[in-house]
């Protein structure tokens, strides 16, 4: 029994893994939201572009983060050099969360089927909660003080100071206003939010119909 406890205790992380891992994926490759963002502050005016050259360039960035056949960065502005080693670190957190989903994701489809296939969907429901509860918890002090959330994330992740930006030395950090960074963050909370919910009901659905 405790053997049974203990692994289903690993794959309950697996599987929220997979939805965090799923949610981060489809929040950076998001690009309709930055480019919301470009044309609504016009932000190409802020580093010396058209809106359509900074897209370009966001579109060059993304390629780097994303491709592991993209190595050089030209995002046809200024880049110091702690620039470019944390865009290299954050290409190697982009490949780390890949990694992640496509280890965790077909574990936690075999793990749901099973659950679905036992009608034992409802021991996700009150974790699901619990995880909810948290989320609200992230949301309301990020909202309450993002600056700080901000710098704590950072912190957090990176073993440096590299992702200040100097303005004067990287001016794409004029074209990544806090603003955008909020919105992402909140994305990926609100697809988070979505995921569980609907883990949730679908527990729920099953339990009134057996």
């Amino acid at each position: 029994m405790n053997k049974l406890k203990l692994t289903e205790g690993l794959l309950l992380v697996v599987f929220y893994l997979a939805i965090f891992s799923a949610c981060i994926a489809i929040t950076i490759n998001f690009r309709g939201l930055y480019y919301y963002f470009v044309w609504h502050q016009d932000l190409g005016s802020k580093v010396g572009l058209s809106n359509h050259q900074l897209i370009t360039t966001y579109q060059r960035l993304l390629a780097y983060l994303n491709y592991p056949w993209v190595q050089q960065l030209d995002l046809g502005l200024p880049t110091s050099f702690n620039a470019m080693h944390h865009f290299t670190e954050v290409k190697a957190l982009f490949f780390k969360n890949y990694l992640i989903l496509a280890a965790s994701f077909p574990v936690s489809c075999w793990w749901l089927k099973g659950l679905w296939q036992k009608r034992r969907l409802f021991i996700l429901i009150t974790p699901c909660y619990y995880l909810l509860s948290l989320g609200v918890v992230v949301l309301t002090l990020m909202v309450t003080n993002f600056n700080k959330f901000f710098v704590t994330f950072h912190r957090l992740l990176f073993a440096n100071d590299d992702w200040l930006f100097d303005p004067k030395l990287d001016p794409i950090i004029n074209a990544l206003p806090a603003s955008y960074f909020l919105a992402a963050f909140s994305l990926f909370i609100l697809l988070v939010f979505i995921s569980l919910v609907g883990i949730i009901g679908i527990a729920r659905y099953q339990l009134k119909h057996p």
